[in-house]
């Protein structure tokens, strides 16, 4: 099964019912604690879902910036160096 934020909110509920309908103090802050563990968990769920979807919408947007020049960065720049000789054929 996958863990959606869906299931871990359903689970919130489910534990946030079952505090309301226990008699018993222990159960009932036994559940309390439960719902807001998969409350909390749900967040975090959402959260990585929105990054996830932020990191992808920016991964296949197309690059704004202008390309570097090639010449400062290319292996063979020596060639544009006052030294060099080019080799005779």
């Amino acid at each position: 099964m996958s863990a959606t934020s869906d299931f871990y909110q359903a689970q919130s509920d489910k534990c946030t019912a079952d505090a309301t309908a226990s008699a018993l103090t222990q159960v009932r802050d036994r559940n309390l604690r439960a719902a807001i563990a998969w409350s909390e968990m749900a967040l975090r769920a959402v959260q990585t879902e929105s990054a996830r979807t932020d990191r992808e919408r920016v991964a296949k947007r197309p690059e704004t910036r202008a390309p570097l020049p090639a010449w400062p960065f290319s292996p063979d720049r020596a060639r544009y160096s006052k030294r060099y000789v080019p080799a005779v054929p």
